[in-house]
């Protein structure tokens, strides 16, 4: 990430949010080390002044200190549109975009970096970063799932999509998913994003719709499942969510996370047995058991361990929460 830059600037821009009191405010929080509290002040000024140097200087460093990752990235495009000569910012980005895994936004952003300023104290680290991700960059495309003719570049318009989405950038990442599909008509994580951006945006139905699309070309795809799952339990569609609930638990598709959709979504059902029963199978396998290692989900822990408590097995489900 980009290093501190506590300097400030005359600022620019017209915004609901009255600027000098409300970035006072969130300086003051930054002296006292609530970083969080400064974080949300300037996230929200961001909107209102997008060109304001004080705003998003200490917008990167707030999102530096409490690891918001998206936001980070998001602080940096902003101000590196503001300052394209910034160097320790351009490499922030770059290394922001490694850290949220988007490798082929990070090797784009790597590149320019380098090309830019090619004699910065990361250059040489961000030379490394750039043959490591030039090797992998067809795998990288192959498990997106785009590997034919022209799918780099909708791999990186995809990956973009997904990175809107976690910036909570919802109209942007709508667009940069529908401009995929009109490429690839089929794509089902475009739709998959699709599903969650109609979602936040309160359309549960468009959400529902979204994700059936995705089950009439890949019947067991988990992500879908696990959403419309869900999907179907906030639109008060019970019994049908059940069904699809079975569908979850009986798919062995390949999927990123894919035990955790599933205990996401189970957990809507109050499927206490089935979350357990997903939970035992998958903890036979290394991968999983090295991950709930290093797990940082508390939540996730918390189910688990509701879910013996629910089944009278208290004292297997207190081995969560130690």
């Amino acid at each position: 990430m980009a290093s501190k830059n506590k300097s400030l600037h005359k600022h620019t821009g017209f915004g609901a949010l009255p600027l000098a009191p409300e970035l006072h405010k969130a300086e003051a929080f930054i002296v006292r080390g609530q970083w969080l509290e400064a974080r949300y002040i300037l996230n929200a000024l961001s909107h209102d002044y997008p060109q304001n140097l004080d705003v998003l200087l200490n917008l990167v460093n707030a999102c530096y200190e409490v690891k918001d990752i998206p936001g980070y990235t998001r602080a940096c495009e902003m101000l590196l549109a503001v300052q394209p000569n910034n160097a320790d910012i351009a490499y922030g980005l770059a290394g922001g975009y490694f850290l949220a895994q988007h490798f082929l936004l990070a090797l784009q952003a790597f590149r320019h970096a380098l090309s830019k300023f090619p004699n910065h104290e990361r250059a040489g680290d961000a030379a490394v970063k750039v043959a490591e991700l030039e090797g992998k960059t067809e795998k990288l495309v192959a498990d997106i799932g785009l590997a034919e003719e022209g799918g780099l570049e909708i791999a990186i318009l995809h990956e973009r999509g997904q990175l809107y989405l976690e910036q909570c950038e919802y109209v942007k990442a709508r667009q940069a998913e529908e401009t995929v599909l009109q490429a690839r008509p089929n794509f089902v994580s475009a739709y998959n994003n699709l599903s969650l951006i109609s979602f936040v945006e309160g359309n549960l139905n468009e959400a529902i719709s979204t994700c059936q699309k995705v089950l009439d070309i890949q019947p067991n795809n988990i992500h879908a499942l696990a959403n419309l799952t869900r999907f179907l339990c906030l639109n008060g569609q019970f019994e049908d969510a059940k069904l699809i609930a079975q569908r979850l638990k009986g798919s062995s598709a390949k999927a990123w996370d894919s035990w955790t959709k599933k205990v996401e979504a189970l957990a809507y059902l109050g499927d206490d047995e089935g979350i357990l029963q997903i939970y035992e199978l998958e903890q036979a396998e290394t991968i999983l058991k090295q991950a709930l290692e290093i797990t940082t989900s508390p939540t996730l822990l918390n189910n688990l361990a509701l879910c013996y408590e629910h089944l009278g097995r208290k004292e297997e489900g207190l081995a969560f929460l130690r």
